[in-house]
């Protein structure tokens, strides 16, 4: 008796995905997705940049400076800055020698002998103002100021 059970069940099994196996093949699945795009690949010559909307002025006299594009492709978001004195030039940001980003500063319009400006620098909360340094001190060395490996902004300083 119990061997001809099992052959009953082997046999209804296979029947069963016989038939699993023709409704699948002639019915099809019940759904096909749509190819995403039937274009072939376009390499596009241009960098979709969404839309940035400018922040509200924060006084009256702030001036926009636009955001910068990058050789890379990486953009520099545009920002408000305060108005220069009298006696100073706006400089836009730009790339140095040694591939850092040096910030838009004001410049001031005459030099003073013996001293070498330091323009303003953010250091992560506020603006500080730029100011005159001497050129050379005794025995030290002038470090510009730099961000650290942390990402940190260091301020100028005198090294011996």
């Amino acid at each position: 008796m119990k061997n001809r059970t099992q052959k009953l069940l082997i046999f209804m099994s296979v029947i069963f995905f016989i038939f699993i196996f023709i409704t699948e093949v002639y019915a099809g699945p019940k759904y096909r997705p749509k190819p995403y795009n039937k274009r072939p690949f376009v390499k596009r010559r241009f960098v979709l940049v969404p839309v940035v909307k400018r922040p509200v002025r924060p006084g009256p006299r702030h001036i926009w400076v636009k955001r910068y594009k990058h050789p890379s492709g990486v953009y520099i978001g545009g920002f408000w800055r305060p108005p220069c004195s009298v006696k100073f030039v706006w400089v836009d940001g730009f790339w140095n020698e040694t591939g850092e980003w040096v910030f838009g500063y004001c410049k001031p319009l005459s030099a003073r002998e013996g001293q070498a400006w330091v323009p303003r620098y953010w250091n992560g909360t506020i603006w500080n103002d730029g100011y005159w340094r001497p050129v050379k001190k005794q025995g030290v060395i002038w470090v510009p100021g730099h961000f650290n490996n942390n990402g940190v902004w260091i301020k100028g300083h005198w090294r011996s």
